[in-house]
């Protein structure tokens, strides 16, 4: 298998098709002036050119949460009787987050030190987290109000992702960074990337 995998940007929407048929895949769109994500649905553009007006953190840390669900049940022989069942909401789906840049993935690095921590465990965050796997696009020309070099970061930056995407010339780069990555690589249809590090190099710097 190789380290690293090359796909061609016209083969870019048939992965992401192929990933859909296992996980929940959500992908930046544009929608009049901004670019969100969204589930990701078949024949819609992609929108990889400029990052998202609003991160991805939604999808894994929600704002609001049904944290369980419970049903009241009487006895029908005693009225007075009442048993509760309670069932809690944890059937998290299998997710990708494609296309976000390497500085949202860091962003949930931060909450991990929150909410995964020896002292204290958020269960539903960590299962969320878990489940997805973060596949990174690097930023070959930062915006102008970016500030990630300023922090001691880059724009392919790895901590947070699962794996990183170059855009090069003819399609896109994509390195494995967690175990999770490995097995997308190992799960599509990619060409051996090995001889287009070199030009993912010259892109990043």
């Amino acid at each position: 298998m190789a380290e690293c995998g090359f796909l061609a940007k016209e083969k870019i929407n048939t992965l992401i098709e192929a990933l859909a048929k296992k996980f929940q895949v959500f992908v930046p769109v544009l929608e009049g002036e901004v670019v969100l994500f969204r589930g990701f649905e078949s024949g819609k553009s992609l929108c990889l050119s400029r990052p998202a007006n609003l991160p991805p953190k939604g999808i894994i840390f929600p704002a609001s949460d049904v944290l369980f669900r419970f049903n009241f049940q009487k006895d029908p022989e005693d009225p007075k009787k009442v048993s509760i069942e309670l069932k809690e909401n944890r059937d998290f789906p299998l997710t990708i987050i494609f296309g976000c840049r390497p500085c949202d993935a860091q962003g949930f690095t931060i909450y991990d030190r929150v909410y995964i921590t020896p002292e204290t465990v958020d269960p539903y965050y960590r299962e969320r987290r878990e489940k997805t796997t973060i596949i990174t696009l690097a930023c070959n020309a930062p915006s102008p109000g970016c500030f990630c070099t300023s922090v001691g970061r880059g724009p392919a930056t790895t901590e947070g992702s699962d794996l990183l995407m170059t855009e090069l010339e003819k399609g896109y780069l994509f390195v494995p960074v967690t175990e999770k990555g490995k097995e997308i690589i190992k799960a599509a249809e990619f060409e051996d990337g090995s001889h287009y590090q070199e030009e993912a190099k010259k892109v990043q710097e």
